[in-house]
């Protein structure tokens, strides 16, 4: 049978964190506070005098296990048993509790692919993002990709992510946001700093207003080519994505 791995954020993913003992939310639970829990269960447990199951009926010295399950602490911090909707085995916004998500201001998953440019290596995003997390004015992100020239002296990497808002008005300003002090990527508990050397702008493309961020690392950091050479690790695979400026 082929390897199978859970991508991050699904289900499946949620499920494996809960049998290694973490905690693991939903992103339309943070708000509430609610999070999951895996009961491991309790042994050799024997029905006592007075207690709710001899009251109920079940008689006193009866032997008997509690098997695992999943709890949910819920609004009120209250735990109760939990079991999973359609909705909730469907999902890609499943994280960890108090993982960095939770301090980041955007959150997508992408399938990594080779892009083919004319000269280089180019990894990133291929075919549309998956967003878990993202500000208002963000409403996709077409691309994520860096460009590796190592035919030049010195080597180039080259870094580029693009975004679409509503309209001009708000590229505008998620443009100005952007410039103020560049942004910050979080890949496989890793964080890359994109605050110098950058820009960020709109322009008009087929598909209509973009904002692009643009970092290039020849003369600075080394942190793009570490990007590239990640993404390069992941051929293939999905992806979670962590940004915040």
């Amino acid at each position: 049978m082929a390897d199978l791995t859970a991508p991050e954020g699904s289900f499946a993913w949620a499920m494996l964190q809960l049998q290694a003992g973490n905690q693991v939310s939903r992103s339309l639970w943070h708000d509430a506070g609610m999070y999951l829990v895996r009961n491991p269960g309790l042994t050799e447990q024997v029905v006592v005098e007075n207690d709710w199951r001899a009251v109920a009926g079940i008689a006193v010295g009866t032997a008997f296990n509690v098997l695992p399950n999943i709890e949910l602490c819920n609004a009120q911090q209250d735990f109760v048993p939990w079991v999973a909707t359609q909705e909730d085995m469907e999902a890609t916004d499943w994280a960890g509790v108090g993982e960095p998500g939770n301090n980041w201001k955007l959150i997508f998953d992408m399938v990594v692919g080779a892009l083919h440019p004319s000269d280089g290596e180019e990894y990133g995003a291929t075919g549309y993002t998956s967003i878990i997390q993202a500000p208002e004015l963000i409403k996709n992100i077409l691309t994520f990709y860096t460009w590796y020239l190592p035919g030049l002296t010195p080597a180039q990497c080259d870094f580029s992510t693009f975004f679409t808002t509503d309209n001009l008005e708000n590229d505008e300003q998620l443009a100005a946001e952007l410039n103020v002090a560049g942004i910050q990527v979080l890949l496989a508990d890793i964080v890359y700093d994109l605050s110098h050397d950058f820009k960020a702008y709109t322009f008009a493309a087929t598909s209509g207003n973009q904002v692009r961020f643009n970092f290039d690392d020849v003369k600075t950091s080394k942190d793009v080519y570490k990007i590239h050479q990640y993404l390069k690790s992941q051929l293939g695979r999905t992806i979670r994505v962590y940004i915040t400026w």
